[in-house]
């Protein structure tokens, strides 16, 4: 099969956020699935995998290879507005609690700090989860990854027989 690349920076972005994105989406769905409700660490490392997963995707944090220079690809608007129809308080809301809460835990709503009386510990640290804004991250992940593997990816390639409102695989 012949295949020419139109922007190989671009696709470079586009797959290293699509790796996060689908991360976000795995975690959020494991999340919701309610399998490690009882074991705080294990959810915890999900959460936090979910949202920081979803921000670095979102800011356009992706690793780019120097090779295909510096400029970054970003997220056309008219997809981010797909992506977060409906759910744009959400949207906003994931936003911040992945910055402030997570990623530099600026926010006193990001932990507590407790000073046990009963000398179980010198020191304990709860952690603040918003797992009611996991729904909204599944939604918006899932619209963002049907865009990427649908519509913005197969637009870098070009390959005889695929369009971008195909499934993302070459016809054979």
């Amino acid at each position: 099969m012949n295949m020419e690349v139109n922007d190989k920076g671009d696709l470079a972005d586009m797959m290293a956020i699509l790796a996060d994105l689908e991360q976000s989406n795995a975690c959020a769905v494991i999340i919701l699935q309610g399998r490690f409700k009882d074991d705080m660490r294990v959810r915890r490392a999900l959460y936090e995998s979910a949202l920081i997963s979803y921000r670095r995707a979102i800011n356009n944090g992706s690793t780019r290879l120097p090779e295909y220079g510096l400029k970054l690809w970003k997220f056309p608007l008219k997809i981010n507005m797909k992506a977060i129809a409906g759910l744009e308080s959400e949207a906003s809301e994931i936003k911040i609690v992945a910055d402030k809460c997570i990623a530099h835990r600026a926010n006193a709503d990001a932990r507590r700090v407790e000073f046990p009386s009963d000398g179980s510990s010198i020191v304990r640290t709860k952690y603040k989860e918003r797992l009611d804004l996991m729904p909204a991250l599944q939604i918006i992940t899932e619209r963002y990854i049907n865009s990427l593997q649908c519509e913005l990816i197969p637009s870098k390639f070009k390959i005889p027989g695929l369009t971008n409102h195909s499934s993302g695989q070459a016809a054979e």
